[in-house]
């Protein structure tokens, strides 16, 4: 008799652990807020960012664009900027942070942090990747030929979901696409 009640025991406590990690497992991630603000700027990581954000964390997502140097932010979630939690560090880039916090099991997307990593953690070193160079140079190539110090985040996210389009098609870039035309000054 007592075996059998502690089978039973047993049962109910598999059950209920099973249950439990199934809750966890099911559980939503954290819902993001709808107004990002950051500095404007022509870092790639920043508009990487704000391409996964919008892509994969909320479609109506809007960003604030300050000048450099704001320190009142105002409203919103302040990212890639020094008093922001989702920061580039020296491990890890802004890209990254966001996608440790709002995961997608998608093959494109991490290879893309993993470039933005190479890109703005990677320094001093040789690049791991040859898109890295490419990313960056169009970037500054871009923000060099419209005489701007910044690229505005909407940009950013067209030509990012272009990047993104062809490396789920490619396993490497050969080349970067051009920005998006509406993003460049009429001459």
């Amino acid at each position: 008799m007592c075996q059998i009640v502690y089978r039973v025991l047993w049962l109910i406590g598999v059950f209920l652990s099973s249950m439990l990690a199934f809750t966890d497992a099911t559980a939503e991630q954290p819902r993001a807020p709808i107004v990002w603000v950051t500095w404007a700027g022509i870092e790639p990581d920043k508009g990487a960012s704000a391409w996964y954000l919008r892509k994969f964390v909320r479609s109506d997502i809007r960003f604030r664009e300050l000048p450099p140097n704001t320190v009142d932010l105002g409203e919103g979630e302040p990212f890639d900027v020094p008093q922001a939690e989702l920061r580039r560090t020296q491990r890890l880039s802004v890209y990254e942070q966001i996608l440790t916090r709002y995961p997608v099991d998608d093959h494109s997307a991490r290879k893309l942090g993993e470039i933005i990593h190479d890109i703005e953690i990677n320094l001093w070193r040789p690049k791991k990747f040859p898109e890295s160079a490419l990313i960056e140079a169009a970037a500054v190539g871009f923000a060099r030929d419209q005489q701007t110090d910044s690229i505005p985040l909407n940009c950013y996210i067209e030509w990012f979901e272009s990047i993104y389009q062809q490396l789920r098609t490619a396993k490497a870039l050969a080349d970067v696409p051009d920005f998006p035309a509406q993003c460049r000054k009429k001459s």
